[in-house]
């Protein structure tokens, strides 16, 4: 099995929820921790910085959300930092929609799709091949220290593979296929959501047998806004959700939905901060 974690072991740690095209925002949460300065660069050091997912849809300027990242990622390695993202559902329904446009009802199928969930034509126009190829090289899962990174809340993940390494493989196979079945069927696991959620019979109990088969202690996702979670407003997010008797993090701030959006910091062995 190759769940070897992939901690850097002297920096902190920051996980960062879905930006959604809402760049300001993203720019400011990054800027207030340290880990980038007011041109954008990466002024974190070693610290490591990973997203979850969904850099675009949905908000204004998804294109630029995806061009920082992309700069971050091959900045902070220079002074010993990392700055990575997971593939989130939206990346995927954009893939697809590239991938298979003008491939006659199926290509037609996943665009309208696409943009059903908050496609933006912006976004796709400014993506180049090149950052089309960067987002289709985007890992599905990460195991940094005890806390095992998704994007998504959902068990799905392991139709892929057993272990962080196969997973990434497997999803990453689909990403480079042509093979309609295999499309649909990823963009499906990736949007499925809940499967921990305490309002669900057995969801504690799921996220510990999920969590033991990656030899993890917690996890962190986003992909389902908090405010869907606890039935609150906006005014009422103050902080990332902790559930399922405290094994899951949720870390989606509803950034789009004119929410906060959280960035939280883990300690060298993958714990959040305040454990």
């Amino acid at each position: 099995m190759t769940n070897t974690p992939e901690l850097h072991p002297q920096g902190p740690v920051f996980v960062l929820g879905d930006p959604h095209g809402v760049f300001d925002r993203t720019r400011d949460l990054l800027t207030g921790a340290g880990l980038i300065d007011q041109a954008g660069s990466w002024h974190g050091a070693d610290a490591q910085l990973y997203c979850l997912g969904d850099l675009i849809d949905r908000g204004p300027d998804g294109a630029a959300v995806v061009e920082l990242f992309i700069r971050l990622e091959q900045e902070a390695p220079a002074v010993g930092g990392v700055a990575r993202c997971l593939l989130g559902n939206h990346e995927g329904f954009l893939l697809a929609a590239r991938t298979f446009a003008g491939s006659g009802s199926a290509g037609i199928a996943f665009v309208q799709n696409w943009i059903m969930n908050g496609g933006r034509e912006t976004d796709i126009r400014a993506l180049t091949s090149e950052r089309i190829a960067w987002l289709r090289s985007l890992r599905a899962i990460a195991l940094v220290g005890e806390a095992l990174l998704v994007h998504s809340d959902t068990t799905s993940y392991r139709r892929y593979g057993t272990d962080v390494g196969s997973i990434n493989r497997g999803v990453s196979d689909v990403l480079h296929s042509h093979d309609v079945k295999r499309w649909q069927h990823l963009l499906i696991d990736l949007s499925e959501r809940h499967d921990f959620d305490g309002r669900r019979p057995g969801g504690a109990e799921r996220a510990r047998g999920f969590l033991h088969a990656f030899g993890a202690q917690r996890l962190v996702h986003g992909h389902t806004p908090i405010l869907s979670m606890r039935d609150s407003s906006v005014e009422d997010l103050t902080e990332p959700y902790r559930y399922a008797d405290g094994l899951c993090i949720n870390v989606d701030g509803a950034l789009f939905q004119g929410g906060p959006g959280f960035l939280l910091r883990l300690d060298g062995s993958g714990v959040p901060q305040g454990s």
